[in-house]
């Protein structure tokens, strides 16, 4: 699971990256009328199936690298030095990494609630 994890945590690094810089091209240098009313701006490109994927892998990749890099900063500095409490931490940041994905998922739902059914 450890080894897993630290690969998954650089893939996840390089896709919250490219995701970024996505999201603040698409936002901040989308122009005038755009900056004007954000949230229509957002609304017609998450209306599109292939950007709505683009921004729940982005936001996966984010909680994800978030949840895990806090499993890992328990390990790296000694506070679950405990096979026990490395596992148990594991569920706890995982369980906060779904979590989080889940009220992320709510917030895209409210630009587009068409594309959710």
């Amino acid at each position: 699971v450890k080894n897993l994890a630290y690969v998954l945590q650089r893939i996840s690094a390089i896709l919250v990256v490219i995701f970024i810089v996505r999201h603040v091209g698409s936002t901040r240098f989308a122009g005038e009328e755009a900056a004007a009313n954000l949230f229509v701006h957002m609304q017609g490109l998450l209306a599109k199936s292939y950007e709505m994927v683009f921004y729940i892998v982005g936001l996966f990749a984010a909680v994800f690298h978030f949840g895990n890099g806090l499993w890992l900063f328990g390990i790296t500095w000694g506070i679950t030095t405990h096979p026990r409490s490395q596992a148990l931490s594991f569920v706890v940041c995982m369980g906060l990494t779904a979590l989080l994905f889940l009220i992320g998922l709510h917030g895209l739902w409210g630009f587009n609630q068409q594309f959710f059914g």
